[in-house]
Parts: structure tokens; C-alpha cells; sequence
């Protein structure tokens, strides 16, 4: 759950969090991070359907 502040900062478009790499409030490095999560998700996702 959200606090009143964190919703705050999400609607003026800030990120929030504490660990990387939201913390570093890098906009390319959390994009390139959540890239990565999504084809990593991806491709074990469609590995477990093709065994």
C-alpha cells in the first residue's frame, strides 16, 4: 500500500522506492532494468510452455 507522500510523488511523475534501481532516479537505467525483467519473465514463461 501506498502512503498519502508516495502517491504524491507518482502523480507528480517522480519515482519512489528504496532499492535499485529506483533509488538511483535514473529513468534510462530503471526502464533498461524492467526491459530486462520483462524478457527475463518472458522467456521463462514460454520455456515452461514449449517443455
Amino acid at each position: 500500500m501506498y502512503s498519502e507522500e508516495q502517491l504524491r510523488e507518482l502523480i507528480d511523475g517522480q519515482t519512489i522506492g528504496e532499492d535499485y534501481p529506483y533509488n538511483t532516479n535514473d529513468k534510462e537505467e530503471i526502464e533498461e532494468y524492467i526491459k530486462h525483467l520483462y524478457y527475463r519473465i518472458k522467456s521463462i514463461h514460454y520455456g515452461h510452455i514449449q517443455a
